[in-house]
């Protein structure tokens, strides 16, 4: 909770502070991008091609503090070439749909309850977005 009144709240400083300590505290917790998850996403990649099921990778909205926190966390814990690993292998099934809203909302503080989850508020524009795409499918 702490974290999410120093996003609300802070200034700059603390704002990628709290960016930097959630990205720690999820590659702290499991293996992050690891061989063994890779492995499953080209699994149920493939499960959903044999059942023909419309796969769509969503990368959401994150605030401009999360990405800038997660580029260092990269550089840090040697993760840049898995995630371009992961995204190779996404970008290589020509039948998954990848929509990229990462900096969709880059410098907008406003949509967010900390560095990379969405307030209400941004949760139903993003939520009509999605839907009026799938609309389109």
């Amino acid at each position: 909770k702490g974290n999410k009144q120093n996003f609300i709240l802070g200034g700059q400083k603390e704002k990628l502070k709290s960016a930097e300590e959630t990205i720690d505290r999820t590659i702290n917790a499991r293996g992050y991008y690891d061989d063994v998850s890779l492995d499953y996403l080209h699994q149920t990649i493939k499960l959903c091609q044999l059942h023909n099921v419309q796969l769509i990778y969503i990368k959401n909205p994150v605030s401009s503090y999360y990405t800038a926190a997660a580029q260092d966390a990269a550089e840090k814990h040697n993760l840049s070439d898995k995630i371009r690993q992961a995204e190779k292998i996404i970008r290589s099934y020509p039948k998954v749909l990848y929509w990229d809203y990462e900096s969709y909302w880059e410098n907008n503080d406003e949509y967010f309850v900390d560095a990379q989850h969405i307030n209400r508020k941004g949760q139903k524009i993003f939520t009509t977005l999605i839907k009026e795409r799938l609309k389109d499918l």
